[in-house]
């Protein structure tokens, strides 16, 4: 009779917790009765912890939150949340997409771990690290074959992991104490990752994590320290590049070794970077242009004129670009997926529109510009420091849409929430918006909306 009552006790505090966990999932359609515009079509709504420490949002496919050792998952072109996660440790301290976003990788603290899953969540391996350190970096492989780690000072290693197994450990000069960027191709034969401190170097490394080669670049600039902060190579690993001592410098390589490295006099300030399968693209604060395709063909040209700013005593400190003869500090930049338009956020909030000939379309001032895109030839806004506002602008610099979240107080409002959550995220000929509010005391909700038709 005991071991009966409990089996009906463990069925039903088993039953409880599946129920309590149905009752959370938050619903998929508006609550409230709110007159939407006809453009505009509401995805869904999902509670999530307040207080999200992190929010990521790159060329991925995926919108990531992130709050000490839990994560969400949510396709960017959707609004649909895909999983989350709760670590059952201190940390997550990392994590990485594959290409295409089939596959996630998360590094955790307590104990230190890595861990691979599928998209849909399903934990695929673990593997614990040797060490009590935390990683800088960590990269997967497009098929989500390899994993690779990276440690600095005072471990200085990188761990290739594949299938759950180590399959080698490299360890790099205690000279440089930091693995800035890591790159893996598609099919995990190629690596290529950046180290640095007093000066920096790539390393690039086959299938079995050894060593094909390395380049070091000699300190030219003015930086306190240097350190490779992005690395691109493409699926085939043919081709690829790294930016290093910040901002001040790059170098573009194939399988055999570095063949261009690109440095500006002075330095250059390199403001946005995009590589693809057919070559990269570098912007400079000076208005300098830069592209190498992927068989070493290089060319450059001026969009505007402007000035780097420099103290002898402390390096760059800052960029800035010369409209009307007045030098802007620039905050943001943003090019059209196109390359054919460009759009620059000032430090006084000026947002400036260039075609790719450096002709200025139009500038306009937003005190409380929160986030923008650029979507086939025109600029999607939202503005509002606690409501908001989304305006879609054309190249000529006339509104030809707007609408006011002022009104619609049931899904956002002035809250203490952190304002960062109102983001506007590019996908294909539609914009999907999120906005957010306190909906509990440790929740806030978070709304997904998409916009139709006005970028066609």
């Amino acid at each position: 009779m005991k071991k009966l009552i409990g089996t009906i006790f463990l069925i039903s505090l088993v039953m409880g917790c599946i129920q309590e966990e149905q009752e959370g999932t938050p619903p998929k359609t508006l609550s409230q009765s709110i007159d939407l515009p006809k453009e505009v079509e509401f995805l869904g709504s999902y509670e999530i912890e307040r207080g999200i420490s992190q929010v990521y949002s790159d060329d991925s496919p995926i919108i990531t939150f992130l709050k000490d050792n839990h994560i969400y998952l949510f396709d960017r072109t959707t609004g649909e949340m895909l999983w989350d996660y709760i670590y059952p440790g201190e940390l997550i301290t990392h994590f990485a997409f594959s290409l295409g976003a089939n596959y996630i990788v998360i590094s955790t603290t307590n104990p230190n771990k890595v861990i691979l899953f599928n998209i849909e969540g399903k934990k695929l391996w673990e593997y614990e690290l040797d060490t009590e350190s935390h990683p800088t970096q960590l990269a997967i492989s497009g098929n989500g074959a390899l994993v690779v780690v990276g440690f600095g000072f005072p471990e200085n290693k990188l761990y290739f992991i594949k299938g759950g197994k180590l399959i080698k450990k490299y360890e790099y000069s205690k000279r440089e104490t930091k693995i800035g960027a890591i790159s893996i191709n598609y099919d995990g034969s190629c690596t290529v990752a950046g180290s640095g401190y007093m000066c920096s170097s790539i390393f690039f490394f086959d299938k079995k994590g050894n060593l094909l080669w390395e380049y070091k670049w000699e300190r030219r600039s003015k930086a306190l320290f240097s350190n490779v902060t992005k690395a691109f190579i493409s699926s085939d690993g043919n081709f690829g590049f790294a930016i290093y001592d910040s901002t001040h410098g790059a170098c573009f390589f194939n399988k055999d070794g570095v063949f261009y490295d690109y440095e500006a006099d002075p330095c250059p300030d390199i403001v946005a970077s995009y590589g693809t399968e057919e070559g990269a693209i570098i912007l400079n604060a000076d208005g300098t242009l830069l592209k190498v395709d992927k068989n070493g063909e290089i060319s450059e040209h001026k969009i505007w004129e402007g000035k780097i700013l420099v103290s002898d005593q402390h390096g760059v400190y800052g960029s800035g670009i010369l409209i009307n003869g007045k030098c802007k500090k620039i905050e943001r930049i943003e090019i059209s997926s196109d390359r054919d338009y460009i759009g620059v956020l000032t430090k006084d909030k000026q947002l400036i529109f260039f075609n790719k000939e450096g002709k200025i379309l139009w500038k306009k001032i937003f005190r409380d510009l929160m986030d923008f895109c650029i979507a086939n030839n025109k600029v999607l806004i939202y503005k509002g420091f606690f409501e908001g506002d989304i305006s879609v602008i054309d190249k000529n610099g006339t509104t030809i849409w707007d609408w006011s979240l002022r009104d619609n107080s049931k899904i956002i409002g002035s809250t203490l929430f952190h304002a960062r959550f109102y983001k506007i995220l590019y996908s294909s000929k539609n914009n999907i918006f999120v906005t957010t509010k306190i909906s509990k005391e440790d929740k806030a909700e978070l709304f997904f909306f998409k916009i139709n038709d006005v970028l066609e």
